[in-house]
């Protein structure tokens, strides 16, 4: 019994020396940086700054210089943000308030055709380009930053977080582009412009169609109808044979 008195009470000694060490160990201590968010594709400069911004439903989309041409980035990045997070999202021109996304057409000439800057902080967002296009880019990188369930087009609960972030970005390769190939096997136009859609969510800014070719010729030719009359008949399945329907596109 003398035994296990003596080992409770050395388990009670090292139990209060434990909790009296613990408390004097500064928070910060054991708080790791927050992590750099996945961007595709990866941003030429982005640095964490410790923030981290709530778009709330208060929030404005504020195109503070540039005029038409950034008003209709503002209006599609509102288009975007509207169906998933229930917000009104307002778009103007003018001053931005804490907690509003702002954009700014009088960004650097360094940045290109279609750079941008990127400031995510706590009391709001700022992005920044020398040209429309920088903007338009820069739209598909708060798409990124936010939560995954932004692109759904019902309303969904949130929160709508972002990573506190100082981005500078711009295309290392001036052509980034994809094929498609509707002359072996046929899409229709819809087809097209969902891809053009996604290609865009990823900064790749070139589509090249290809329209022609011993399979298939897709596309129509005032005065020479019989290309699509007989040459948009058939289209190559998966199995290599040309045993799907074809078709062609209108001018």
């Amino acid at each position: 019994m003398k035994r296990f008195a003596v080992l409770s009470s050395m388990a009670i000694i090292i139990a209060m020396l434990v909790s009296s060490v613990s408390s004097y160990i500064p928070v910060s201590a054991n708080t790791a940086p927050a992590p750099a968010p996945s961007i595709i594709p990866l941003p030429v400069s982005m640095t964490t700054n410790g923030d981290t911004f709530v778009l709330a439903s208060s929030a404005n989309i504020v195109v503070t210089s540039g005029g038409d041409p950034a008003v209709a980035v503002a209006n599609d990045l509102a288009a975007i943000l509207r169906p998933s997070t229930g917000y009104v999202l307002a778009v103007s021109q003018g001053a931005a308030a804490s907690g509003d996304i702002a954009l700014d057409l009088a960004g650097a000439s360094s940045l290109g055709a279609e750079g941008y800057t990127l400031n995510v902080t706590a009391g709001g967002v700022v992005m920044e380009a020398y040209q429309p296009a920088g903007l338009f880019y820069g739209m598909q990188t708060i798409r990124q930053l936010l939560p995954p369930w932004i692109e759904s087009k019902s309303v969904q609960p949130g929160p709508w977080t972002m990573t506190g972030v100082n981005i500078t970005d711009y295309p290392r390769y001036q052509y980034r582009g994809m094929q498609l190939d509707i002359a072996r096997h046929f899409e229709p136009y819809t087809a097209a412009e969902q891809l053009i859609d996604e290609l865009a969510a990823f900064k790749i800014n070139v589509l090249h169609l290809h329209v022609s070719d011993d399979q298939g010729f897709r596309i129509v030719i005032n005065g020479r109808p019989e290309l699509t009359d007989l040459g948009s008949l058939y289209s190559i399945g998966t199995s290599g044979r040309q045993t799907d329907p074809g078709g062609y596109w209108t001018q």
